[in-house]
């Protein structure tokens, strides 16, 4: 993936996205996307490497929707800017930027909703099945994903969004 952000407005997010080209040789997340994403592993890695489409764009909470969010895949994805701004001030440590797994790991939520906008993305541009262009039936993928990879993700308790 990869984030162009000239006027720095997000530069802990900005490095995050760099350090999450390190997930091309985490076996498990890699084997998931596969799995759940119906992706080859070839694909799996080429998305998860830095400087690769997609790009993502920073969209205003207002403007953003889960279901326009990988429109323009496998050119770009959106996140919503609210999840990257709570990443970018606490630079990943803030309850508001955090699942907690079931193990009690704590993850970057802007991360998990990469990883989730890839497999939606790829979904609905490859996949060979016309129901995981179904929203809710590639929405049903993404959470085995998540259960896959995480075990079950939680916010943090007394956090608001």
């Amino acid at each position: 993936m990869k984030f162009d952000d000239p006027k720095h407005l997000f530069p802990a997010f900005g490095l995050y996205v760099s350090d999450f080209g390190r997930l091309v040789t985490h076996r498990p997340i890699v084997s998931s996307l596969m799995k759940w994403g119906k992706m080859t592993e070839a694909q799996a890695r080429a998305y998860l490497t830095p400087g690769h489409d997609p790009a993502i764009v920073v969209e205003a909470q207002d403007r953003y929707s889960l279901t326009k969010a990988f429109a323009n895949f496998p050119i770009s994805v959106e996140l919503n800017a609210a999840s990257v701004k709570a990443y970018d001030s606490t630079v990943g440590k803030g309850d508001q930027a955090q699942f907690v797994t079931l193990s009690g790991r704590r993850v970057a939520r802007v991360g998990v909703e990469m990883l989730s906008a890839l497999i939606l993305g790829h979904l609905r541009v490859f996949s060979p099945d016309d129901d995981d262009r179904v929203f809710s039936r590639a929405v049903l993928r993404v959470t085995a994903f998540e259960n896959e990879v995480y075990g079950d993700l939680t916010i943090p308790p007394g956090t608001t969004w």
